[in-house]
């Protein structure tokens, strides 16, 4: 992957993401399409000429542009968040891109909690960031599964044992 490629990449990512923060979800939108189409071509492109690091770059800019267009479908339609997460946890798991593949499984996991009640796939996900260090994500997913708490079991959640 040239720079020019991934500067293009990026560009449609951040332009995603801007429209996003700006509150204009169908540009943001139209952007993240646009980011997981050239991030799909460009994984093919370096697969074909065997540039794996291409390859990884770009798989790694398609699983950030599907956490964008996740993110956005979030209020709209559930069952394309959780399947744009689902893509985005195989692909990083298939490529071995840790950081992307916890991403995906918190929103997951937050999805499944949401959903059915378990909280199964939020633990899976703080395990893999405790394991990689991602310290951070695993503060965000304990806060989730403490919020989650609280509203099941309300203030009884917060006496000790």
């Amino acid at each position: 992957m040239g720079l020019d490629d991934k500067i293009e990449n990026k560009s449609e990512e951040w332009k995603g993401k801007a429209k996003e923060g700006a509150g204009r979800a169908t540009d943001a939108g139209e952007f993240a399409a646009a980011a997981i189409a050239r991030a799909e071509e460009a994984a093919d492109e370096h697969r074909a000429r065997g540039a794996t690091d291409g390859a990884v770059q770009a798989f790694a800019a398609l699983c950030e542009a599907l956490g964008v267009a996740g993110r956005l479908a979030w209020g709209t339609d559930l069952d394309v968040t959780e399947a744009l997460a689902r893509r985005a946890a195989q692909v990083a798991g298939e490529h071995g891109l840790v950081p992307w593949r916890v991403t995906a499984l918190f929103q997951l996991g937050m999805m499944a909690t949401l959903r059915t009640h378990d909280t199964a796939p939020l633990l899976q996900a703080r395990e893999l960031a405790l394991d990689a260090g991602m310290l951070g994500q695993v503060a965000a997913i304990d806060f989730v599964r403490a919020d989650y708490t609280w509203w099941v079991d309300g203030p009884a959640a917060a006496r000790p044992a």
